[in-house]
């Protein structure tokens, strides 16, 4: 008898969704491989949904960005498991034979359902005597990259003659119907649906109840499964430039989080790969822009509707650094609305109308400060021009000492690659600091609007004026409002 676990993975969130068995599958198998051969399963089962397992030169940035991973690496160095099974050892991508040299010291087998022999027994167990577990993760490794670079081939081959012949490159778009593979499709009965979904979403109407109404009237989901429409359908036709007779691929990239997930990001239209296609469109380039530009326009708007009272969300308290949040406070044996860090010991606890005031005070003088001294930029712009001229000037000096036989090549190349590398580091810093500039500039001149305004009109303005309006100005300007337990106000403008 031998104690297991299972193993599975797959490579993007998209393949980990309910609707997908491929998880699922490779748990079934891995397990019912350990259980037919006498196991008992004791730990897991590790699951990696929709991390990356490729790309990866050391074992040790793999087990920090995944997770499950992890675990699985801990359950066998604590001897929670004798095999880890998995449906097959492709699963583990380039990360096979550096998990096998670890398994090795802890004198754990790696074993795959549909390749590997049986399982041996952990008594007698000699990692330095199987060599069939690196014969197969070697040769499997082999033909996971045949199998990649066919697909490759395939797929730079193939895809940009189809869309040369305007054919889409991919499925079918929803509304369209498959004639044959060399024939674009043509309209059907549901591209009357598509146009309606784009009119009402250019007419302002929400995802979900665009995806509400579409139910409701009984309209076919462009997918089979059960259920009612979900707004990425219709993300997902709206952004589609199928409907203004673009066939194209590149449309998305694959990108990974901070934590080692990988997801798909849209790309910009100028690193499409496109063509014209032969089908008769939906509607034209121009409603695709303007589309995406609804869609820009509703990301960039923040939801403002809960915000009943102005400064929520931007004081903090310098202590425990927890924002102040809307409580009710005791002044004089009454309850009245005031401000106090939102968890635990309350170290800065202010009346509501004390606070604005607070607020009012310090933020006038700060404006009046600000237009006495205002921040230069001027400085710094001509510190990076004299610092890129002087790079390039080092670096042709190199070149010419080179060529008179001062420096040897393998002198000369370290110092220049250096010298390049500081040139590119000061060209960088320097349109960084231009692209600001324009910035900068609406914000000087928002804040020398404010400072014409006395200290009780401004006063007036943030406890009178639209709670959602004043808390936008203030944040655009300012990073964070701190306050001491002495209620003393520090702003953090924003650079």
């Amino acid at each position: 008898m031998f104690r297991f676990a299972t193993f599975a993975a797959v490579s993007s969130s998209p393949q980990a969704r309910e609707d997908k068995a491929s998880l699922g599958d490779q748990v079934k198998t891995a397990r019912a491989s350990g259980l037919q051969q006498g196991g008992i399963e004791t730990a897991g089962p590790f699951i990696l949904d929709g991390y990356s397992r490729t790309g990866y030169v050391n074992l040790s940035d793999a087990i920090e960005n995944i997770p499950p991973l992890a675990a699985a690496i801990e359950a066998a160095e604590q001897n929670k498991y004798d095999v880890l099974i998995m449906d097959n050892i492709e699963r583990m991508g380039d990360l096979a034979p550096m998990l096998s040299t670890l398994f090795k010291k802890y004198k754990k087998q790696l074993h795959s359902a549909r390749q590997s022999g049986r399982v041996f027994d952990p008594a007698d167990y000699d990692p330095y005597n199987d060599e069939s577990s690196d014969i197969m993760i070697h040769v499997e490794g082999i033909i996971q990259k045949y199998r990649i670079n066919k697909l490759r081939r395939g797929w730079n081959i193939g895809i940009p003659r189809r869309l040369e012949k305007g054919l889409p490159p991919f499925r079918i778009a929803y509304g369209y119907t498959r004639v044959d593979k060399n024939t674009p499709p043509v309209k059907n009965e549901y591209a009357v649906h598509v146009i309606q979904i784009k009119d009402w979403f250019l007419a302002g109407r929400p995802r979900a109840w665009i995806a509400r109404q579409l139910t409701e009237a009984g309209i076919p989901k462009p997918s089979k499964t059960p259920g009612p429409w979900h707004v990425a359908s219709i993300q997902h036709i709206l952004l589609n430039p199928f409907y203004a007779g673009i066939v194209a691929t590149g449309q998305k990239r694959a990108g990974a989080s901070k934590t080692g997930r990988t997801y798909l990001q849209r790309t910009p239209h100028s690193e499409w790969q496109r063509g014209t296609g032969g089908h008769e469109p939906l509607w034209d380039e121009s409603t695709l822009l303007a589309i995406e530009n609804e869609f820009a326009r509703r990301a960039g708007v923040k939801n403002y509707a809960k915000v009943r009272y102005p400064l929520a969300g931007l004081m903090r308290c310098t202590v425990c650094r927890q924002k102040l949040t809307r409580r009710n406070i005791t002044r004089g044996g009454k309850l009245q609305p005031g401000l106090g860090c939102c968890k635990g010991e309350a170290h800065v606890i202010l009346g509501y109308d004390q606070a604005i005031r607070l607020l009012t005070r310090k933020f006038h003088k700060e404006l009046q400060e600000r237009q006495l001294n205002p921040a230069s930029k001027s400085d710094e712009m001509q510190r990076l021009q004299a610092e890129l001229a002087d790079y390039k000037a080092r670096r042709a000096q190199v070149h010419k000492d080179y060529e008179d036989g001062i420096y040897k090549r393998e002198e000369a190349i370290p110092r220049i690659k250096d010298l390049e590398r500081l040139e590119q580091n000061a060209q960088h810093d320097l349109d960084e600091l231009g692209h600001t500039q324009q910035t900068r500039a609406e914000m000087r001149e928002l804040t020398a609007g404010l400072a014409k305004y006395t200290e009780e009109e401004i006063y007036l303005w943030i406890a009178e004026d639209e709670s959602s309006s004043v808390n936008r100005l203030l944040s655009t300007l300012c990073e964070t409002l701190w306050v001491t337990p002495e209620h003393e106000i520090e702003f953090e403008w924003r650079p």
